[in-house]
């Protein structure tokens, strides 16, 4: 067997080695998100993910921008101030293929980016998931995408908010409960916005 070691060969070992390197571990704080397989979402964390998955939409019989359409009814009936976004992405995707370190029922891409919501679901969870616990996943993506909000800590006070971030502990959640969970914390934001 006969090697190389001309320089395009090294450079293109080089490049693949950082390729495989940086889908593999990725950051540090995306390592931190990803180790427990319980979260809810985060945000895409390299280019190469987020073109893997736009590439990659499953088409489903269901409208999930009827969700959105829901949401932003209810931020109207809430007097909740945000911009309406140019464009409005919200697909199912097989993220199993991503190999994350664990599993993940949603990625948002639209945080701090006021034209744009960009949604990506777990089509596994999706299917799995009971009608609240879909509502749930979807205004938890919606308030980071036009609501700019982040995750709230994985804290026992935080359980019955709308970013907390583990999904896991909703499994037996019912519409009722999930409309409460919204209510208050869009309450709770309208108060925050008219003291601003």
């Amino acid at each position: 067997m006969k090697i190389n070691n001309s320089p395009t060969t090294i450079t293109s070992l080089l490049i693949c080695l950082l390729i495989f390197y940086s889908c593999q571990y990725g950051s540090t704080e995306d390592a931190e998100v990803k180790k427990e397989s319980k979260y809810l979402t985060s945000q895409i964390s390299s280019d190469y993910e987020l073109e893997y998955i736009r590439a990659n939409t499953i088409k489903g019989n269901e409208n999930l921008l009827m969700y959105y359409e829901k949401f932003i009814r209810d931020l109207e009936i809430n007097n909740i101030q945000f911009d309406f976004p140019k464009e409005v992405i919200i697909e199912l995707v097989d993220l199993e293929q991503l190999n994350l370190n664990g599993h993940m029922h949603g990625r948002s891409y639209g945080i701090n980016k006021p034209d744009l919501v960009e949604i990506y679901i777990n089509n596994k969870s999706w299917n799995d998931f009971n009608r609240a616990q879909k509502y749930r996943l979807m205004y938890h993506e919606l308030s980071h995408d036009i609501l700019n909000l982040p995750d709230l800590d994985d804290a026992p006070e935080n359980k019955q908010r709308l970013m907390y971030p583990a999904m896991s502990k909703y499994e037996y959640l019912t519409m009722d409960k999930f409309i409460d969970m919204f209510q208050n914390d869009f309450e709770a934001l309208e108060l925050k916005q008219i003291k601003e």
